[in-house]
Order: structure tokens, then C-alpha cells, then sequence
């Protein structure tokens, strides 16, 4: 089986990490691709002032290692990692295409309706364009709305 784990700079990466880690102790001949797609738009994050772009690209392709170390450390299979430049919607569907991925875990986080409204969710998207099953993991303070 091939797994692909999205992360992004949020609080849920380690939980998306640990979800994944889980499942491919279900099924251990599978290949876990851990993917973070950084995008630096004026929306998407703070930028320090004394920060360059390549400071901020070297930050996530660290940010990226690290949660690669913790996937070796709680899973037995092959651990691969993507670092990408782009809008994490196309690049996650692209990818999980590109590596024919049989399910897609990916975090999710709490926006109020103005923020979905103003900036969509990238879960949303990716869970609508995707070819493959998406797993969906909540922060661990989600409370259900109904």
C-alpha cells in the first residue's frame, strides 16, 4: 500500500504524522511519503522581518525532517519525503496521483466561517479533488458542532 501524509506548519503535523505511523503498522508492506508544501503568500503565515524566503524555505525543509524522524521512529517501512513550493491543494492531489496513493492523511484545524470563507479550506479542497481515500485528522480539542 502507499500512504501519503500531508503536513503543514500547523500544531496538527505530529498528530497527522502519529495517525499515519499507526496505520502502517496495520499494514506493514507499506511505503509512507510524507509531504509539506510550503507557500509563503501574505495570507498564509507571519513573516519576520529579519526572515529571508530562503531563511523561511530552509525553516520548513527542516520542519519537514524533523516530522520524517518521528515517522521512522514510530513506524517499520520505508519513510520517503517531498518538499514542495506551491498551493498545497494542487500539489497534495498532484502528488498523491503522481505516487498512486491509496490513502491520503491529511490535518485539518479550527477556522471560524469568515476565515474558510475568506481563505478556504485546503482540507476541503484536497478532500473534494482527491483520486484516493483521505483520512481527516481533527486537532485533539475538536469539539463537534451540531
Amino acid at each position: 500500500a502507499v500512504l501519503l501524509a500531508a503536513i503543514d506548519a500547523s500544531d496538527s503535523a505530529s498528530r497527522v504524522v502519529s495517525m499515519a505511523a499507526r496505520l502502517t503498522r496495520l499494514h506493514p508492506k507499506t511505503t509512507l511519503h510524507l509531504a509539506h508544501v510550503f507557500r509563503a503568500g501574505a495570507l498564509d503565515r507571519p513573516v519576520p522581518a529579519v526572515a529571508s524566503r530562503a531563511q523561511l524555505i530552509d525553516e520548513a525543509r527542516e520542519f519537514l525532517q524533523h516530522h520524517v524522524r518521528m515517522a521512522r521512529r514510530q513506524c517499520n517501512v520505508q519513510v520517503l519525503d517531498h518538499f514542495v513550493l506551491g498551493e498545497p491543494t494542487t500539489e497534495i492531489v498532484g502528488l498523491a496521483q503522481k505516487i498512486n496513493a491509496d490513502v491520503l492523511v491529511i490535518g485539518t484545524h479550527e477556522t471560524t466561517a469568515f476565515e474558510r470563507l475568506l481563505l478556504g479550506s485546503v482540507a476541503e479542497s484536497i478532500l473534494r479533488r482527491a483520486g484516493c481515500s483521505v483520512m481527516i485528522v481533527r486537532p485533539r480539542a475538536h469539539q463537534p458542532q451540531g
